[in-house]
């Protein structure tokens, strides 16, 4: 995580309290970069939900399921152009 120091010359509870300060303002799309970009609907959803909320494990399952189809196709018709 930027921004943080991580030596032994801190303090281990100042660390987690100033990560713990970071995380609570974080968004998904600041975890979303790179290769992870398809992901942030997922991440939008499970990130939304709170400790006692249960997951709607049928809609996260069709958004990785999705993105695995998409993956596939994507595999095909990079076979296919060679």
């Amino acid at each position: 995580m930027s921004g943080l120091p991580y030596d032994l010359k801190h303090d281990t509870s100042e660390l987690i309290e100033a990560t713990l300060q970071i995380r609570k303002h974080q968004k998904s799309k600041d975890l979303c970069f790179g290769v992870s970009k398809e992901l942030r609907d997922f991440k939008r959803e499970a990130f939304s939900y709170h400790f006692k909320d249960e997951p709607n494990y049928q809609s996260l399952r069709l958004i990785l399921e999705e993105l695995r189809d998409e993956e596939k196709q994507m595999e095909l018709l990079s076979k296919l152009k060679q």
